[in-house]
């Protein structure tokens, strides 16, 4: 297929700190990101039912999490019921796995749950959706091969401590260090991979 065919640029300091400014300087995104940012700022905690509805609703909407509009309150019921502040305060990836174990819900919400921790802790929670999944997959297939490159199966990407372990990896082999938190590593995969489903 052209993906497995496509050169893909080595992750540069220069090149993630490029594509982070790509992704901030876009209109839609850069308007989204501050209705987030508000909102975040307005309601920081996790308790109060129709808080974190409202919180759920613009995630949801603005991240393109696909949590059909019939669970959505649901979900934000299940959230506040959850005590999850302190913990995500302090970057426990349980409260991943606490916010994708409801049963309830018509479909999975593991990415969601990954948008909803980084939103609230940056620096903590790296983002799992398919284009960041598309992202790091072509990069082990490209560079896999070398001795020190992380070792993961592509369904490791969906259990969330092996997701944070693989992204840290990825930074450290790359030698991208300590410069970027999450959250700007998560643009870097995120365009990545929206330039690696278009050239299919």
């Amino acid at each position: 297929s052209t993906m497995s065919r496509l050169l893909l640029a080595i992750p540069t300091l220069e090149l993630v700190k490029a594509k982070g400014d790509e992704f901030d300087t876009e209109p839609s995104t850069r308007l989204g990101e501050d209705a987030l940012g508000q909102l975040r700022a307005h309601f920081p905690h996790n308790i109060e039912t129709p808080h974190v509805l409202l919180k759920v609703l613009a995630l949801n909407k603005l991240y393109s999490a696909r949590i059909p509009d019939i669970d959505v309150e649901i979900l934000a019921c299940h959230i506040a019921g959850l005590g999850i502040d302190a913990r995500l305060a302090e970057g426990s990836s349980s409260v991943v796995d606490l916010i994708t174990d409801c049963d309830k819900l018509r479909r999975g919400c593991y990415s969601f749950a990954t948008k909803y921790c980084s939103w609230h802790n940056p620096d903590a929670y790296p983002i799992y959706d398919t284009r960041v999944d598309e992202c790091l997959w072509s990069y082990k297939k490209q560079d896999g091969h070398k001795e020190e490159y992380p070792k993961f199966h592509r369904q490791d990407l969906l259990v969330y401590p092996k997701l944070r372990e693989v992204v840290t990896q990825f930074c450290t082999f790359y030698k991208l260090g300590s410069s970027f938190n999450f959250k700007a590593i998560d643009k870097f995969l995120w365009l990545q991979g929206e330039s690696l489903f278009s050239a299919t």
